[in-house]
């Protein structure tokens, strides 16, 4: 999988961010872009050169961001921290070995996150209510929040007495188990009934009033009454968990957006100006931010790429009808409408494959250019030797002190005076090292060439498998076109075959 990226500004710093090229739950990209934004994480050079992002750029960045914060999850306690140990050293190390534990544990689940995680959200807890799960610990190492707004009003009391402090996956059960009770209802309506007739069918039938035994009658019905209690015990426990089964179903339909007005101001009141979380809502996972006092999702669509003025989206509305911002928090002004663009030809996918070769010939390019710099460099102290070993010969030749041995040097210098013989033995020292520098300048470029050519070959030959290939595509093609024409003809020469010996063929 890979991501698009889109540059924009954020609080007027250059950013860049990840772009969902499918609509689903991607609760990776959520948080790589909250910490893109606020300049915590950065991708690889390549990936922004490339204009493309692969799983693997992004999950690399969110791992060193956790390795970086390198702590268990925010409110979570070891089981020496519950105990109460008394010896602080020996729970340091298993803290810290509980630590390594649970960071390796959650570097296992990056990966999957590009596909969703199990959020169990609660609904009288605030917007960070959550039954804890694995997935969790993930945004508590990369230290970025994950809020809700599906949320009971605590005036509605009845059903904040029957949510209380359930999670979703609770209050479904809860769903299920009412519908179940239902059915169990009818059985027990039915039970009592029978239960009711046989009690009158057994006590009246084929006797009259005198020759009924009162202390017989007195037992049966002693015994069919604590039936009939029992059942109805099981009856109205059953229509208690019908009526809360009902309740629940009413407020998991009416609230079916994930998002409550009273969920949409305790969000106004916990997330804090300017600062980045992660919202969850139908099974969603998007960058909120608030500023000015007003909370914005960050739009993703890849459609938006080609969209500049398109960057945040308002959330002051549960039903969705809202509006959408640039990167200075101002309305877009539409063009002639407001719909998503085209956006790029190719799909991340290919861009990322294009991107390769693109490295590959970007990292090549670099190289050549470091080593010519290099052989520029060798070639400058090369001549600057060179230059002042001519000069060194020269200011003695002037001087008259070239050829002289080290004793006729001293000499001069005391005051005697010799003859100068004429010995150039440094200023040939001086054309050898030339002559050096000259060498290793053709040798150098002459490996450069190497590798151009080099490069060049292999370009070559994967054009010409490219083409290889496409030319046995086209002769397959050829070949079954040729095939279809033959069985035609065949056909048609049996049909006028059969004509000729007075057959109709239809």
């Amino acid at each position: 999988m890979a991501y698009t990226l889109k540059s924009v500004r954020y609080m007027d710093k250059p950013r860049h961010i990840l772009l969902q090229n499918s609509n689903g739950p991607c609760p990776l990209l959520a948080a790589a872009n909250a910490l893109l934004l606020q300049g915590i994480a950065s991708l690889p050079p390549q990936a922004i050169r490339s204009n493309v992002a692969s799983i693997s750029d992004v999950v690399n960045m969110l791992a060193e961001k956790a390795l970086l914060k390198g702590g268990p999850p925010e409110g979570s306690k070891t089981e020496k921290e519950e105990s109460g140990n008394d010896h602080p050293e020996e729970e340091d190390n298993d803290n810290d070995d509980n630590r390594q534990y649970h960071i390796d544990e959650v570097m296992k689940l990056f990966p999957s996150l590009q596909y969703g995680m199990d959020v169990n959200p609660k609904f009288l807890m605030g917007p960070t209510g959550y039954e804890y799960t694995m997935g969790l610990s993930v945004f508590d190492l990369m230290n970025v929040e994950l809020v809700h707004g599906w949320l009971v009003d605590e005036q509605d009391v009845e059903v904040a007495s029957i949510v209380g402090s359930r999670s979703y996956n609770e209050l479904v059960e809860m769903m299920i188990r009412g519908n179940e009770a239902k059915e169990e209802m009818e059985k027990l309506v039915l039970q009592m009934d029978e239960l009711e007739k046989d009690d009158v069918g057994e006590s009246g039938e084929g006797k009259t009033e005198q020759e009924i035994e009162p202390e017989n009658n007195v037992q049966g019905s002693s015994v069919v009454e604590q039936e009939l209690i029992m059942l109805q015990s099981k009856l109205d426990e059953m229509t208690e968990v019908y009526h809360h089964g009902q309740v629940i179903e009413h407020f998991l339909s009416n609230t079916s957006t994930q998002l409550t007005y009273c969920g949409l101001m305790e969000l106004h009141n916990h997330v804090k100006e300017k600062s980045m979380c992660v919202f969850f809502r139908n099974n969603h996972f998007a960058t909120m931010t608030k500023y000015n006092g007003i909370l914005y999702l960050l739009v993703t669509d890849l459609g938006y790429a080609n969209v500049p003025e398109v960057m945040w989206e308002k959330l002051d509305d549960i039903n969705g009808d809202t509006e959408y911002a640039d990167e200075n928090f101002i309305k877009t002004q539409p063009r002639n409408d407001i719909s998503a663009a085209s956006g790029p030809t190719l799909s991340p996918e290919q861009m990322l494959a294009q991107s390769s070769v693109a490295e590959a010939d970007y990292q090549l390019a670099l190289q050549l250019s470091r080593n010519e710099r290099a052989i520029d460099e060798q070639e400058g102290k090369m001549i600057a030797a060179a230059t002042e070993a001519s000069l060194h010969a020269y200011n003695m030749e002037q001087h008259g002190l070239l050829g002289l041995n080290d004793t006729q040097k001293e000499g001069i210098h005391g005051g005697a005076a010799a003859a100068a013989p004429t010995d150039e033995s440094l200023l040939m020292d001086a054309e050898y090292q030339a002559d050096i520098a000259r060498a290793s300048m053709a040798a150098a470029r002459e490996e450069e060439d190497r590798m151009v050519a080099m490069r060049l070959q292999a370009q070559f030959e994967e054009d010409a498998a490219r083409e290889q290939g496409a030319r046995q595509q086209n002769r397959a093609l050829a070949q079954s076109q040729q095939t279809g024409a033959g069985s035609g003809s065949m056909v048609s020469n049996r049909r006028q075959k059969k004509k000729g010996d007075g057959c109709i063929i239809c």
